[in-house]
């Protein structure tokens, strides 16, 4: 049903957009054409680009697998990883990723072994980071080793890493060392395409899951560059803690585009332990505080896992039959 709503609206779109630009010509009417040119170019590609951003540990990975109904990203791993994810409809499972020297690695899953999860094993291997490094910015070190900011045997830029961070990084210079002498350009991961058979009928969607902003210290060049094409941004922040003490004030003030604001979400997530009087609370205080910058009806609340533990209730016909699809994803 979206799905052809969504072709509906985007053929009548594309001919307003035709019609208006024979009319305009080259009068400057202080429309900028060559945004509006940008977007019906995407949409004639057939996609519609949802991004998904927030902070790191807000329950991103969880909220896109709640989305799609389908358990495709590993949870609490790709926090670590400095690479854009996107997701599309596929008839084969396939993850493809390129590193940041280049070269391109593909694995397929075969669909007649179930049990073997290839490319969910796969993604869970490049993005996981040792026990030790978690209290580093291994992802804005990794951002810097791209950049060319950090390089072999040279000084490493403490100071900067840590205002960009904000991070204490003082006492922790062996480890930062040690972290950067075993990473290198092809091990690290920039671009990841997800091919998943989604089970809807939207095949124009291409879900794009960017790096928790503040495990970067700021968003990259190709984040900025998805943000500023995609169709809707939903930022994804924990219901837990303070709403004004988040990452989110920066990226509406100085990372998102004023012209991609009118497509932007706020999601508070993690609300299903909260009661209905905490909910409201936080919903009013979000909506206080961000009525400037964008429409208060667009800041929403949500939990994934509540959603994913509602879908697997009805999947199984019995407690038993649960426990024991628990049982098998603990052996695996």
């Amino acid at each position: 049903m979206i799905g052809q709503r969504h072709r509906e609206k985007k053929a009548a779109v594309l001919d307003v957009w035709r019609r208006y630009s024979a009319f305009r010509g080259l009068t400057d009417d202080g429309v900028d054409p060559a945004f509006l040119e940008l977007r019906a170019k995407a949409l004639e590609d057939g996609k519609y680009v949802l991004a998904i951003v927030g902070e790191t540990k807000a329950g991103k990975s969880t909220f896109i697998n709640a989305l799609l109904g389908e358990r495709i990203l590993p949870t609490d791993i790709l926090q670590s990883s400095s690479a854009i994810v996107e997701i599309f409809k596929s008839e084969k499972k396939y993850v493809e990723v390129r590193y940041a020297d280049g070269h391109v690695e593909r694995v397929e899953d075969d669909l007649n072994t179930p049990d073997v999860d290839k490319a969910f094993e796969y993604l869970r291997r490049i993005g996981s980071i040792q026990d030790r490094f978690r209290k580093i910015p291994a992802t804005l070190i990794d951002a810097y080793i791209v950049d060319g900011r950090i390089k072999p045997d040279s000084p490493l830029p403490i100071a900067e890493l840590e205002s960009a961070s904000k991070l204490p990084l003082k006492g922790k210079e062996g480890l930062l060392e040690e972290y950067v002498r075993a990473r290198t350009l092809d091990q690290i991961p920039v671009e990841i395409t997800f091919g998943f058979p989604l089970k809807y009928a939207f095949d124009e969607l291409r879900l794009v899951d960017s790096p928790g902003v503040n495990a970067l210290g700021g968003v990259q060049d190709r984040t900025f560059a998805y943000l500023h094409n995609a169709n809707a941004v939903l930022f994804v922040r924990s219901m837990d803690g303070s709403v004004e003490n988040s990452a989110f004030r920066e990226f509406i003030t100085h990372v998102i585009p004023n012209r991609t604001k009118h497509a932007l979400f706020l999601v508070l997530s993690k609300s299903g332990t909260k009661s209905k009087i905490e909910i409201d609370e936080k919903l009013g205080e979000a909506r206080s505080l961000f009525s400037q910058e964008f429409d208060s009806e667009r800041i929403l609340h949500a939990d994934s896992m509540f959603k994913i533990m509602s879908e697997e209730i009805l999947r199984f016909a019995t407690v038993g039959d649960l426990e024991a699809h628990y049982d098998e994803r603990r052996v695996y």
